[in-house]
């Protein structure tokens, strides 16, 4: 979404954010520098306190959790939809302040809708919907238990969303299609808008090798967070390189493991976890990448996500590991043979295979490359946002969108 609202401020549209406040703000200053000169934001109901630690829980955290593991069966989508609820009365007073020509709304929380709709019939102004990831076909959010019993709710709740919004866009291809079979009435305001690239990424400068190192180490690099399996096992996976004559080193740029303070450093620091960076330098440590990995643990794995770092990853044309990869992860990797994917594979497997990317380099075809920088960069998928919006508040059609074949095809 951030994406987007860049894109957007940049094509003329003018934004205003309504969100809950999570304990970090955004202010005037950083959103102008971030985002772009367009843009504003309304935090809705009452402040957290500043979070210090990566990982730190806000107060009352695991009380919380309880009670919303308690209220789930009966929280039609989720348990969050109660605070929304709470909350429509402020956003309703904000956007008739502002007076919107169109409202749209992101999820999950898929309760988050319920807002955004109440805005539209407030202001009587189109409402878009985006689905950054599944709600009745995932594992994470469809009912389950007792929630079971009541299905046909959560049915009722999707099918509202497909009959009143005026544009439903799907970052999941598996999702795009399950909703176009079912929702057959909305097939013409149903489309796929998967994550991308940003343009940035091209043209960002590779970091700089230590010049005194006599010969350049092979980099292994994750951009994003890593799960604890990868905590525990990358150690002995680089000590088994270094061991088969791999001049090897692992980096990880992102939110940090609270396991990684726990971990035990190679000789000459093989292993670096930089934490969080400003944006051009995490696109900066992809680019001097000799091997891109994306390695998530098992739980992930279940989910259908698409993982939107995967979409940056194939834009440098590097090659990419990705263990434990979801199904649509699998998916959307398939038929290119310089990215490879593991399920629950051992150090010696691990090994094997980063000693075989690194060695043969595999690439994609100028060509191939080329077509998907066209496809997937942010630019030209903003520019498609902006035309569906342009339309909807217009009232005009929106036409059947030139299909992305290479997402859209099995995965």
């Amino acid at each position: 979404m951030t994406q987007w609202c860049r894109g957007l401020c940049k094509l003329g549209w003018s934004i205003r954010v309504f969100c809950r406040h999570y304990g970090y703000n955004a202010t005037p200053e950083l959103l102008q520098k971030e985002v772009g000169d367009y843009i504003a934001l309304d935090y809705l109901g009452p402040q957290r306190p500043h979070l210090r630690a990566e990982d730190a829980k806000p107060p009352g955290f695991r009380i919380k959790q309880l009670i919303k593991q308690l209220v789930l069966p009966l929280a039609i989508p989720d348990a969050q939809i109660g605070q929304w609820h709470l909350l429509t009365g402020q956003a309703k007073q904000l956007a008739r302040q502002w007076q919107p020509q169109v409202v749209l709304s992101s999820s999950p929380p898929h309760s988050i809708h319920t807002l955004a709709q109440a805005i539209s019939q407030e202001l009587r102004i189109p409402w878009v919907v985006d689905f950054r990831d599944p709600y009745l076909i995932d594992e994470r959010f469809k009912p389950s238990g007792l929630a079971k019993l009541f299905h046909f709710r959560h049915e009722r709740y999707d099918a509202n969303i497909y009959r009143s919004a005026a544009l439903i866009t799907h970052a999941i291809p598996i999702h795009y299609r399950w909703s176009r079979r079912k929702h057959q009435h909305a097939k013409d305001k149903i489309k796929f808008l998967p994550n991308g690239f940003p343009a940035e990424i091209l043209t960002t400068p590779a970091i700089q090798p230590d010049p005194d190192r006599p010969n350049r180490r092979l980099s292994i690099r994750v951009v994003g967070v890593v799960g604890k399996t990868a905590v525990e096992v990358m150690p002995t996976v680089i000590r088994g390189l270094l061991d088969r004559g791999v001049d090897c080193e692992f980096r990880q740029t992102g939110k940090v493991n609270a396991l990684i303070e726990q971990r035990h450093l190679l000789p000459d620091d093989r292993i670096t976890y930089r934490g969080r960076v400003p944006h051009r330098e995490a696109l900066a440590e992809m680019a001097s990448a000799d091997l891109l990995l994306k390695f998530d643990d098992v739980t992930r794995s279940e989910a259908l996500l698409l993982s939107a770092k995967l979409f940056e990853y194939l834009a440098l044309g590097r090659p990419i590991l990705v263990v434990n990869p979801s199904r649509p992860d699998r998916l959307f990797l398939r038929g290119k043979p310089w990215c490879k994917t593991l399920n629950h594979p051992t150090p010696t497997e691990l090994i094997d295979q980063i000693q075989a990317l690194l060695q043969h380099r595999p690439q994609p075809s100028p060509a191939w490359l080329q077509s998907y920088r066209e496809k997937f960069n942010r630019e030209g998928q903003v520019q498609e946002l902006s035309n569906w919006l342009e339309k909807v508040i217009d009232h005009r059609p929106l036409g059947d969108a030139e299909e992305r074949s290479e997402a859209t095809n099995g995965s």
